[in-house]
């Protein structure tokens, strides 16, 4: 019975990180797309994309570190900084090629047809986003606080 507990225990736990990782990802996709089309107005497909996806990540990385994760704490904040700017590097390599695939086809694609191919981009790295966080990131037990450090993780 007991083992019953916490197995229900830890599925909502990560159902919980799941609804919250995809409300933040929600926020960040809408603003992705407005950052993005403001500056498509003055900036290549490939630039533009750089550019919002790196503002959309740095709230990104705030916002699932405390809300999603539940990390509290400066305490290597630095490291998980880098980690995370690693997978949004692998995050925007899929958007990238998304358009990179888009302009193969098409090379003067409408805009509609380069927020498509980001919007099927993002969507594929969504998942992969989320497992390299959780499980490499952010991943509960790995950022021990040291002493007086506050931390806390979601699932323990």
């Amino acid at each position: 019975m007991e083992r019953l507990y916490e197995l229900a225990r830890r599925n909502h736990a990560v159902a919980r990180e799941v609804v919250l990782f995809l409300v933040i990802g929600i926020a960040n996709t809408a603003l992705f797309f407005v950052v993005y089309n403001i500056l498509r107005s003055f900036m290549s497909p490939f630039q533009a994309n750089a550019v919002a996806v790196t503002v959309g990540a740095l709230l990104s990385f705030y916002a699932n570190r405390r809300f999603t994760f539940g990390v509290r704490g400066r305490e290597r904040s630095g490291r998980q900084l880098v980690e995370f700017s690693i997978v949004f590097g692998v995050t925007l390599l899929m958007s990238s090629g998304a358009l990179k695939i888009l302009t193969e086809i098409d090379p003067t694609p409408s805009r509609l047809a380069e927020n498509f191919a980001l919007l099927l981009g993002s969507g594929v790295a969504i998942t992969a986003r989320f497992l390299l966080l959780r499980q490499w990131v952010f991943r509960a037990g790995r950022h021990e606080p040291s002493a007086g450090v506050e931390n806390e993780h979601v699932l323990t």
